[in-house]
């Protein structure tokens, strides 16, 4: 990611594309960056749980898939239950994302339509980016949803007690 803000450093990175272009789409990134940066200001709760889990999920997530062929091939249910919750960790990551996204959208808006320095249609232009952007994390989440369903399926669901 060239194009993030940085909690734990306090700091906007905007690649030189962003960083050098006026154009609206430019704008409306480096706006959302900000809109990250007031977030961790103003304590909102969606990005310091997210910015909490982040340790926890990295762990769990190069774990999970060894986790479950580990329990697969000693015939271990109890670490194919454990690779599955370590993967649940990345979901519920993905899970809480989506708010701090569309809330730093949702500022970076704000702010393009109150500076007025851009028309109503580069404001609805911007609009427009920032929702397809936010989407992708909405398609990242089904992504980790259904992921977590075939593993569910395939590791855990022909278990008989």
């Amino acid at each position: 990611m060239t194009d993030h803000y940085h909690p734990g450093q306090k700091v906007i990175y905007l690649s030189e594309g962003v960083y050098d272009s006026t154009s609206v789409a430019a704008v409306s990134i480096a706006a959302h960056e900000a809109g990250h940066a007031l977030q961790h200001a103003k304590g909102y709760a969606f990005l310091q749980f997210r910015s909490a889990m982040v340790p926890v999920c990295n762990i769990a997530t190069s774990l999970s898939i060894p986790m479950l062929i580990l329990g697969s091939v000693l015939n271990s249910f109890n670490l194919v239950i454990i690779g599955l919750v370590m993967f649940g960790a990345s979901t519920l990551f993905h899970l809480v994302t989506l708010p701090v996204e569309f809330n730093a959208s949702h500022r970076a808006i704000a702010y393009i339509r109150s500076c007025g320095q851009f028309t109503e249609e580069d404001a609805a232009g911007a609009k427009k980016m920032l929702t397809a952007a936010a989407l992708t994390y909405v398609a990242a989440l089904a992504q980790s949803l259904l992921q977590l369903l075939f593993y569910i399926l395939r590791f855990a669901g022909g278990r008989r007690r």
